[in-house]
């Protein structure tokens, strides 16, 4: 049997050259000439015997252009050096491998015809002869794809090593570390040469994390896909903790996983932050939950975004109703005015000035209904812009403190106006005094002059006149002393009911035929001790007054007497010399339905000489809170126009006393007193 050298030699096509040795039939020369590869044959002489159409296509070299011995070598390998390299491998080759079969493969760059290179990949036979069969296959694509891929996976590994941002870790199955690049050893401290070859579990992981990790890894090599991104607690080399967000996922080759990469961002500083915000959230959040203070956001619009649990006991809300309650529905209208005047201002403020506070107090609605005070500093909430988009304020329930305020102005109000009175109390008393001081030595005069006067005489009328106009004005003078509180009072247990009753006709006639009367006395009703006169004089000014307060319209006017205890707070807004101590006490209430007061008017009703009614007419009620003050009591007023008023006279009960004494007979009373030194009613705007 033949060699395969002998074979292709024997097949060797016929060339033009008539010493050509070999022959070869038409048919197995054509297999040569339609091969998808170039095809040449050389004989020992380094001269082409034959080559193939594709060869000329391959180097653009014909038969015409390669007639002479060791031609090619000089085309095809113009460099001198390269072309001796080449030379001396072809001789080695020939030496060592002319006898065997056995293909010789090497790639070359072969010059073309056209002075191009390319790479050739050349496969060579050896004949007995010492020719050659060679086999060329071009290789400039297989190598400029190879040179690409070559780049590319040379910027690829030039990224990943130093990319400074994402630590990539290669792994194989089990874990084991094949790549590691400088950002890895940013992150977590180790070098590459420490780590290479150990398994990342041992390295970066402990206890549950290295468990979890391990099986991310086995499930990504058997399943061929990517693990979403994760949070993943690191261990550097110093030991200290860390947190990395990585993924893994799969690198294949031909169509197997060959190798896993991790990519891994360092979150360790996010992580220490969200730390930080939460315990800084927890503290503010315990702040606000446990502060008696209600604390809370809201946007433009006035949507509440948060309420602190105060709400619940400053306003009646849980923090879910509140959210849900409109601002209109806690604000009063002039507080909520208030809001959008903040919500204004905060709109205009300079830069230097956006984080100082507002303070205003405002009204606000409970659950109930029922209002408040409250105290809001506010100021604006603004984006990363510097836009308005809300306010966030404290609420402080200053109730309690407005009221103090109330009361401290009230009894400063009080104590001006007792002062008022004592001064004026003062001056009518001494007044009075020596007032009356002249009317005795007037009365005296006219009573002994009377006495000297025989009874026809014609100055007797006139010096009795002198008498009746003295006691007039006697009583006038009874009139500033009992204003001043030093009347002279004759105190006995008395019984209010009884007063009235004799009182009843005189009271019937002395008011307005215009007006109804009508008395409603209680039942077993306490002692008082007071002087009977001073109570009766008091009774008569406030009906007097409470008949004029009807006007030309008539209307009722009713009296009513009762007994009751009375605490501080019911007896805060009584007149009197000094605040009455709680305890039983024996109320006398007057009230009409007249035109009321104004709150100015009220204000104004006890000052002596005060009065809307025409001028001489001003001590009636200065003369009524005289006597109350004289007894250590108290009177209340109210009254509203067009309303009414109602007069309340309070009497500390006699406890001593449980049954009425009999009191002096009523002295006989004109029909109707005389307007200057009965009764002075004060206002226009009086019942009251």
């Amino acid at each position: 049997m033949h060699s395969s050298a002998q074979r292709l030699d024997c097949m060797a096509p016929p060339m033009k050259d008539a010493n050509a040795s070999a022959r070869i039939p038409p048919q197995p020369w054509m297999l040569f000439e339609k091969a998808p590869f170039g095809i040449s044959v050389m004989a020992p002489d380094l001269r082409f015997t034959y080559f193939n159409p594709r060869f000329t296509e391959l180097f653009g070299y014909t038969r015409e252009d390669l007639p002479d011995k060791g031609q090619w070598f000089e085309y095809a390998y113009p460099d001198p050096l390269y072309r001796e390299r080449i030379l001396a491998l072809w001789n080695e080759d020939r030496e060592r491998y002319s006898a065997t079969e056995e293909a010789q493969r090497r790639e070359v760059l072969v010059q073309c015809k056209d002075g191009t290179c390319k790479a050739i990949h050349l496969h060579s036979v050896f004949t007995q002869d010492g020719g050659q069969v060679i086999f060329y296959e071009d290789a400039t694509e297989q190598r400029r794809t190879e040179n690409i891929l070559g780049e590319a996976l040379a910027r690829f590994e030039a990224i990943i090593a130093n990319t400074p941002l994402v630590a990539i870790q290669g792994l194989d199955q089990s874990g084991v570390l094949l790549h590691w690049n400088q950002a890895s050893e940013r992150v977590l401290g180790y070098a590459a040469r420490e780590v290479l070859g150990r398994r990342i579990q041992d390295a970066v992981f402990t206890g549950d994390a290295a468990r979890d990790f391990e099986a991310a890894l086995h499930h990504v090599w058997n399943s061929g896909t990517a693990t979403p991104p994760q949070e993943w607690p690191v261990t550097r080399r110093n030991g200290e903790p860390g947190w990395v967000y990585a993924s893994l996922f799969p690198i294949f080759t031909q169509g197997e996983v060959a190798e896993v990469f991790c990519m891994a961002v360092d979150i360790t500083k996010r992580k220490h932050a969200e730390k930080a915000l939460r315990d800084s959230e927890q503290k503010y959040r315990l702040l606000a939950e446990n502060s008696a203070e209600m604390i809370w956001t809201t946007t433009l619009d006035g949507k509440l975004t948060y309420v602190s649990p105060a709400v619940e006991e400053l306003r009646g809300l849980t923090p879910e109703e509140a959210l849900e309650t409109p601002l209109e529905s806690i604000l009063t209208p002039a507080a909520m005015a208030e809001v959008m005047r903040i919500v204004e201002e905060e709109n205009v403020k300079p830069e230097p000035e956006r984080w100082r506070r507002r303070t205003v107090e405002v009204q606000e609605y409970r659950k109930d209904g029922s209002t408040l005070w409250s105290e809001i500093s506010a100021r604006g909430i603004r984006d990363e812009h510097g836009k308005l988009v809300g306010l966030q304020g404290v609420s402080r329930d200053i109730t309690a403190r407005r009221h103090a305020e109330q009361e401290q102005q009230r009894l400063q109000e009080q104590l001006l106006h007792a002062q008022k009175l004592e001064s004026l109390g003062v001056l009518a008393g001494g007044i009075a005094h020596d007032f009356n001081n002249l009317l005795m030595g007037i009365l005296g005069n006219a009573d002994m002059a009377l006495m000297e006067l025989p009874p026809a005489s014609p100055a007797r009328q006139f010096i009795e006149t002198v008498v009746a106009s003295t006691q007039r004005a006697a009583e006038l003078s009874q009139q500033m002393l009992a204003y001043s509180g030093r009347g002279c009072f004759v105190r006995v247990p008395l019984d209010l009911n009884e007063v009235l009753k004799e009182l009843s006709h005189l009271l019937h006639v002395s008011i307005s035929k215009k007006a109804q009367l009508r008395i409603h006395p209680a039942e077993q009703l306490p002692l008082i001790e007071a002087d009977v006169t001073q109570v009766r004089q008091l009774i008569m000014n406030l009906i007097l007054n409470a008949s004029d307060s009807l006007g030309e319209a008539g209307g009722l006017v009713s009296i009513a007497t009762g007994a009751g205890d009375y605490d501080a707070a019911s007896l805060r807004e009584a007149y009197a010399e000094e605040p009455p101590g709680q305890g039983l006490y024996v109320h006398l209430e007057i009230s009409d339905t007249g035109c009321g007061m104004t709150p100015e008017v009220r204000q104004r009703i006890f000052d002596p000489f005060f009065t809307t009614k025409f001028t001489g007419r001003g001590l009636g009620l200065a003369a009524v809170l005289g006597i109350v003050r004289g007894h250590h009591g108290a009177i209340r007023v109210c009254s509203e126009p067009g309303k009414g008023s109602s007069f309340t006279v309070l009497f500390p009960a006699a406890r001593k006393h449980s049954a009425a004494h009999e009191m002096p007979a009523l002295q006989a009373a004109p029909q109707r007193p005389p307007s200057h030194g009965q009764i002075t009613p004060h206002t226009t705007g009086r019942p009251g």
